[in-house]
């Protein structure tokens, strides 16, 4: 299981294979990077993605705070949801 749901969107700082990731410092409601986390799922919510699932992963690497997985059913339905993710977020967190 994840920790918490969001509109749909799985939240949480467990792999769903069961592997426990070590305590977060920072707790997951004041994670500086979740309301990016939640425009990708918005965006891909609006491009009719499925299966949207945000892992926490910040603790295991300094590249990444969230994996966002997302399925899509065709190639032209996954680059929408791509395009959707990367238009929402420049226009809504100013980030390239």
């Amino acid at each position: 299981g994840c920790d918490w749901q969001l509109d749909g969107m799985a939240v949480g700082s467990k792999f769903e294979l069961g592997y426990d990731l070590p305590d977060e410092e920072v707790p997951l409601e004041q994670d500086d990077t979740l309301p990016v986390v939640r425009t990708i799922a918005a965006a891909a919510d609006k491009r009719k993605g499925e299966d949207i699932y945000a892992i926490r992963v910040s603790s295991l690497t300094i590249v990444s705070s969230f994996f966002v997985l997302i399925t899509g059913n065709s190639r032209p339905q996954i680059q929408a949801i791509a395009a959707a993710i990367l238009e929402d977020v420049q226009e809504q967190h100013d980030l390239e």
